[in-house]
């Protein structure tokens, strides 16, 4: 599949948070109590999928799949509007509202940058499909989920605003989607992500 990007570490960060969507795992590990996981259908829109039968997870992996639907439709809003550095981001795109830090500080820069650069993307999100690879509610410092996902199809592109211009094509060595591990920590009350990989090594199928 053919993506198109201004930069490979954007295009990464776009590709993974632009759109979540849930399926299981057959391989989940839980550290302890370990409670079944439901396959959820791929999500295509910027709107959490309030709807997703994910009822019978175990509740760490349902909260933290929650927030990483709700980080990555305000990432997806974010990117299609980008604030300038010091400006507030709007309710619907406040990415800080779903991530903690290294996380929060990287997609904050790059929205930043977005704008200093005159770009915004238009299109829809690629369909991203998301695993529960692992709860660990005992981890130390937090506890955290570990989620996976591979992102496929869309037209999630970004654009000059100044000449309404795609912005030319980086092409990446070994082609796009990539596998992302994303994890998500409990932290202040609540679930958010804090840090997100990829696997540049190999295309991923979902």
């Amino acid at each position: 599949m053919r993506r198109r990007g201004f930069s490979g570490r954007m295009l990464m960060l776009a590709a993974v948070v632009a759109l979540a969507g849930c399926s299981n795992s057959s391989g989940v590990h839980l550290e302890s109590n370990p409670s079944p996981t439901s396959t959820t259908r791929p999500i295509s829109s910027g709107v959490p999928a309030s709807s997703a039968p994910v009822s019978t997870m175990n509740p760490q992996a349902r909260a933290a799949v929650a927030a990483y639907e709700g980080m990555s439709a305000a990432y997806a809003a974010a990117q299609r509007e980008p604030v300038k550095q010091g400006e507030a981001f709007p309710e619907a795109a406040d990415i800080t509202r779903w991530t903690f830090d290294p996380f929060r500080n990287q997609s904050r820069v790059t929205i930043w940058s977005l704008a200093a650069k005159n770009i915004q993307f238009r299109g829809t999100p690629a369909t991203l499909h998301v695993q529960v690879k692992g709860v660990y509610p005992k981890a130390s410092p937090w506890p955290k989920v570990i989620l996976s996902n591979c992102p496929t199809g869309g037209d999630w592109h970004p654009y000059n605003t100044k000449t309404n211009a795609e912005v030319p094509e980086v092409t990446p060595a070994v082609p796009l989607p990539h596998r992302a591990t994303i994890t998500v920590i409990y932290f202040q009350k609540r679930w958010g992500v804090s840090s997100v990989t990829f696997d540049p090594s190999r295309t991923c199928s979902a």
